[in-house]
């Protein structure tokens, strides 16, 4: 039986405008996917509602059982499980496009999840997948003063990741074929993009892969 775990995403509101959606609009600029997607860590439905309107078949996965029953009521075929321990219930090659916003720093078993993505994904599909950036100025600034931690534990993170380590990490299963990074004004809220010195100034990083064969 699947434990449950939230990360808080239950108790925040609904908001179209989060960093992570506008970076993967980023990735979904100008290409050509086939229609059928799956948003791994959906939370409240806010991307899957994004990539609806474009006319897009979304099918959603989360880890919360609350979650799963809001994004089951508007609609969406919704899978609750555990992404550390379970495979996705889903036969291999179902879909054109995997979304998974948010979600790898999260995780311990990372190696799992990113072999549950490649499995679904089609031969010539696409994965898109966001996490905070560590070497942001901001982070390492709390890092020097001991206060990373406290950055870790307040948003339920396991892990995190620059954009080598992760397109590392992704290395056995994906090609990483773009790179984008968006920035935060910190206390403000303020998003702006960050085409240069992305090590630096993104706040939060994005990346597109195809799978490895």
């Amino acid at each position: 039986m699947m434990q449950e775990k939230d990360f808080g995403q239950s108790q925040r509101q609904y908001e179209q405008g989060r960093i992570q959606y506008r970076l993967a609009l980023e990735l979904v600029k100008n290409r050509g996917f086939g229609k059928v997607v799956l948003d791994i860590g959906a939370g409240k439905g806010e991307f899957a509602d994004i990539l609806s309107e474009r006319g897009y078949k979304v099918s959603c996965v989360d880890g919360t059982k609350e979650l799963c029953k809001e994004l089951e009521e508007k609609g969406y075929e919704t899978a609750c499980i555990d992404l550390e321990e379970e495979r996705l219930p889903f036969p291999d090659n179902s879909f054109d496009l995997v979304v998974s916003l948010e979600v790898i720093e999260h995780l311990w078993n990372t190696e799992h999840y990113l072999k549950e993505l490649w499995r679904v994904l089609r031969p010539d599909g696409y994965v898109i997948l966001t996490t905070p950036n560590y070497n942001f100025w901001s982070f390492r600034i709390l890092s020097f003063l001991g206060l990373a931690e406290r950055f870790l534990t307040q948003d339920y993170h396991k892990k995190l990741f620059t954009a080598h380590s992760l397109s590392k990490r992704l290395g056995p299963y994906f090609t990483v074929e773009k790179i984008a990074g968006r920035g935060m004004v910190p206390k403000l809220g303020l998003h702006y993009p960050a085409p240069v010195f992305r090590n630096l100034l993104a706040m939060h990083i994005g990346v597109l892969c195809k799978p490895k064969k």
